[in-house]
């Protein structure tokens, strides 16, 4: 969900597939955002929609991870995930996202409309913070 949405951990273990997932994006609510605004995230990618289909079956489509399986056994699978990858769990790969979607965008649209989409489909206030995760 870091990858492939942008969102943080918290915000992938709290999201409820019933509630966020919409027609064409992720609706994501204050309840659950790190910066307690909405914002949404646009479905681009198969990928994507395989995650969510995964995501779906995990929850039964009406709970958070959270709520289906526990924080602690939601966050154990995310480290023992990572570790099989040969990946720090102390690392945000959400810089992953915004490197993908500027690929994406920057072909289309210029500079400064590129950054200010990324910046709100990521719910970043700071160009810096931006800056910092195309930078990876």
């Amino acid at each position: 969900m870091q990858i492939h949405f942008g969102l943080t951990l918290s915000e992938a273990m709290r999201m409820v597939p019933s509630i966020h997932i919409q027609e064409h994006q992720l609706w994501l609510t204050r309840e659950i955002t790190f910066n307690n605004e909405d914002r949404c995230v646009p479905f681009q990618t198969t990928e994507q929609a395989k995650i969510l289909a995964e995501l779906n079956q995990l929850t039964e489509n009406h709970q958070s991870l959270i709520e289906s399986h526990g924080y602690d056994a939601v966050l154990f699978a995310w480290r023992d995930a990572l570790r099989v990858l040969k990946l720090p769990p102390r690392k945000s790969y959400r810089y992953v996202y915004a490197q993908l979607r500027q690929k994406q965008l920057g072909t289309t649209l210029s500079h400064y409309k590129t950054t200010l989409t990324i910046m709100d489909e990521m719910g970043l206030k700071s160009r810096t913070t931006l800056w910092g995760y195309l930078r990876g």
